[in-house]
């Protein structure tokens, strides 16, 4: 769902946090001055994404004056309220010697971290520094850094799922960030569970799928692709699936011809049993795409044969006891719906999963034995 000052339209929590701040930046910035605002500012509700009303102090004040305001509620104001109200303002008024102050205020996750990657984004060059951060983040967390990183790689990029088809914070007169787009391409999607946040956007604004088209494209990049596809065949309620992206059909063949040459690796079967177990599933997400007939099932076929080929068989044995969260049953019931696995191979990595949940929580700290 999209917060209203996304949109471009003002809120009225946002309007009575621009009040406050517009009544002290009236008079002298002592720091009495600055202490009673982050006072002022502890009642008052303030957005945690860009806001017309408190974007458009910029046009009334000195950005030099704006940025001290800024510098200080971040720094010395305290409280949430205080600290959302300087990143909204540095989120209009930052340069570069900001960044240390920045980055501490997105490391500490929600709900500053949209507004703190937004000042970031502003700055000359601010791939690195984001994508350090999307690095060091983890869960939901990544999000601002993965949609700002997005904007960078293309900011005329089109969305569909967005009013209009555009990202409305992206700035169109901005040349693409090529740091943007080479790390997008290898490094977007991780581990976690909340890739579907950020995965379509990646697939369009760095170009994935032109990328995997390259027959020179290194391994990096090929994992990354397989990451997102099976990530966006399970993101319904996240955003928008892989059904729903013009690029998605290409770029699934252009993974299955380039994966096919690479050695097994665990992650690797991971990525190719997800898409072949959408792909024969008549229910599965590449079933809504609409694609020409016959694709679905030749794809399917090249993916499931390359489970069966040496060496990657032995990789979804290690798939299957994967001590990951609930990764070794989801894969051991995927396997099952292929004929990869014999009936009942779910169930019994469920059983394991839970012994080893169980054997964890009666451990001390939660460790392994011997861990």
């Amino acid at each position: 769902m999209t917060a209203p000052g996304r949109t471009g339209t003002a809120t009225a929590e946002a309007a009575e946090a621009a009040g406050v701040l517009e009544a002290r930046l009236a008079g002298p910035l002592t720091p009495v001055a600055l202490r009673l605002l982050a006072t002022d500012l502890t009642g008052v509700p303030v957005p945690s994404w860009p806001d017309p009303a408190l974007r458009a102090l910029v046009g009334r004040h000195p950005a030099e004056r704006l940025r001290t305001v800024g510098r200080w509620l971040v720094g010395h104001g305290g409280g949430r309220n205080a600290v959302l109200a300087g990143l909204a303002l540095l989120a209009e008024t930052s340069v570069a010697e900001d960044v240390p102050l920045l980055r501490a205020a997105a490391l500490r996750g929600s709900p500053f971290g949209v507004l703190a990657a937004r000042a970031l984004e502003r700055l000359p060059a601010p791939a690195p520094v984001l994508a350090e951060l999307a690095d060091e983040a983890t869960g939901t967390a990544r999000v601002p850094f993965l949609e700002a990183l997005g904007r960078l790689a293309d900011p005329r990029a089109r969305l569909p799922w967005y009013r209009g088809g555009r990202d409305p914070l992206a700035d169109p007169d901005r040349p693409a960030d090529p740091a943007a787009v080479a790390w997008l391409r290898r490094r977007a999607v991780d581990d976690g569970d909340f890739g579907g946040y950020y995965a379509a956007r990646t697939v369009v604004a760095a170009a994935v799928d032109r990328a995997v088209a390259d027959p020179a494209a290194g391994s990096e990049v090929v994992d990354q692709a397989g990451r997102l596809l099976r990530t966006l065949t399970g993101c319904a309620g996240m955003g928008p699936t892989l059904s729903a992206l013009e690029q998605g059909l290409p770029l699934l063949a252009h993974y299955a011809d380039r994966v096919v040459r690479l050695a097994p690796t665990v992650d690797r079967c991971t990525s190719v049993l997800t898409l072949a177990a959408d792909l024969a599933d008549p229910d599965g997400d590449t079933a809504r795409a609409g694609w020409p007939p016959g694709v679905r099932a030749e794809l399917a076929s090249r993916l499931l044969e390359l489970l069966r080929r040496p060496g990657w068989a032995e990789r979804l044995a290690e798939l299957l006891a994967s001590p990951r969260g609930n990764l070794a049953p989801w894969s051991a019931l995927l396997a099952e719906r292929l004929g990869l696995r014999p009936p009942g191979t779910a169930a019994e990595a469920a059983a394991a999963a839970m012994a080893r949940r169980r054997q964890r929580q009666a451990s001390p700290h939660g460790q392994q034995p011997g861990g």
